[in-house]
């Protein structure tokens, strides 16, 4: 499946509490990926070329975690980051899933 389609996915059906989920640490503008890649280091896992995930993101606030959006997901093309966003580990794990990427995340179990 093509990356930028599993980013779709991951945002429909994993989008954070009220919608809200654009991670904003580099406002007003969107980081590049070698940004991102010094502020966070680098991915827990990459799906595809395109999918960054960053599991049991430490940087989450308290009310995203009560929520259960522990999770960044980056999508980057190139230097570009399109969109960066936190989502539920949980449901993106069930997500990843279905639609047939069957390894687990690094450093989690099935």
């Amino acid at each position: 499946m093509r990356p930028l389609l599993i980013f779709s996915l991951v945002l429909l059906f994993t989008a954070g509490p009220s919608g809200s989920t654009e991670l904003v640490p580099f406002a007003p503008r969107k980081p590049t990926a070698t940004e991102v890649l010094a502020r966070y280091g680098p991915p827990s896992q990459r799906i595809g070329a395109d999918l960054w995930v960053y599991w049991n993101f430490p940087h989450a606030s308290t009310a995203a975690l009560n929520a259960g959006y522990d999770t960044l997901a980056v999508h980057v093309v190139g230097e570009e980051v399109r969109s960066i966003r936190l989502v539920n580990a949980a449901e993106l794990r069930a997500l990843l899933r279905s639609i047939g990427d069957t390894r687990p995340p690094a450093g989690h179990s099935r």
